[in-house]
């Protein structure tokens, strides 16, 4: 299946298509299992093997043309997993009451994870 958008991005990036190819087939598979599902930057470098840089960029680009929005993930300073998420960062908080473990957590660094999620006009492109 091939989206528009990354029509798009091939014709734009002549150089990096078959990274293209391969980053389109691993978001069509991920957001075809579960549209609400959590594009991870971090597991498609190591899943498509695209150099960081490459594949950065690219998720940049797809945000800009509005195909993804950035989340950004609050993690308990425990390791319970995502306490709160939000569009960017300024709407957390300095201390939140952790919903995973109860206590209370002061916004850190270390604990925060920007990630992408798919917007409707990119899952309106994946159900053509």
């Amino acid at each position: 299946m091939s989206l528009p958008v990354f029509d798009i991005l091939r014709a734009s990036r002549p150089q990096s298509q078959g990274e293209l190819n391969r980053l389109e087939s691993a978001v069509v598979s991920i957001l075809s299992d579960d549209p609400a599902a959590v594009v991870d930057d971090r597991v498609l470098t190591k899943t498509v093997q695209l150099e960081k840089k490459l594949l950065r960029e690219i998720l940049v680009d797809l945000v800009a043309r509005g195909f993804l929005e950035v989340r950004v993930f609050w993690n308990c300073a425990k390791g319970y997993g995502i306490a709160k998420e939000a569009s960017h960062v300024r709407e957390f908080t300095d201390v939140i009451e952790c919903s995973q473990c109860g206590e209370k957590h002061w916004l850190s660094e270390a604990d925060l994870d920007a990630r992408f999620i798919a917007t409707d006009r990119l899952l309106s492109e994946l159900h053509r």
